[in-house]
């Protein structure tokens, strides 16, 4: 199971209560809604995800992001804005208005979405069945 709040963290059931499992895995709302709120004042989060359905996803731009988010939070088992602090936050935004591909502000919050699904895909690659869920 897979809660999708701030830190998208997960638990994994098992037959045995010795084999049940939870971490954290990768930022989810902390990272959107931080980009959203940098590009889009007026917003605190994007709204059934319409700002990020408008645009379109930069392949670069979004590896970049998965790359600097695995190196930030590294082998931790916890997440929190320790490893994921305001500044580095402004500073992908800043690097993804520099980039010359995407056209809209929605662009990058597209791609930082994007991101963040390729993240989980890496954080539950080789697990059975998964349950979304969560807050936000």
């Amino acid at each position: 199971m897979v809660n999708l709040g701030g830190i998208a963290n997960m638990t994994a059931l098992a037959e045995d209560p010795k084999g049940v499992e939870a971490s954290d895995m990768c930022p989810c709302n902390l990272l959107l809604d931080g980009v959203v709120s940098r590009l889009y004042p007026e917003h605190r989060y994007d709204p059934d995800g319409r700002i990020a359905r408008s645009g379109k996803v930069v392949e670069v731009l979004k590896m970049a992001v998965v790359t600097d988010v695995v190196a930030a939070i590294g082998d931790a088992r916890t997440l929190g804005r320790e490893q994921l602090p305001e500044p580095l936050l402004d500073q992908w935004v800043g690097t993804a208005r520099q980039y010359q591909e995407p056209g809209e502000p929605a662009d990058i919050v597209a791609t930082y979405t994007e991101a963040v699904a390729e993240l989980l895909g890496i954080a539950l690659a080789g697990r059975g069945r998964v349950v979304l869920a969560g807050g936000g």
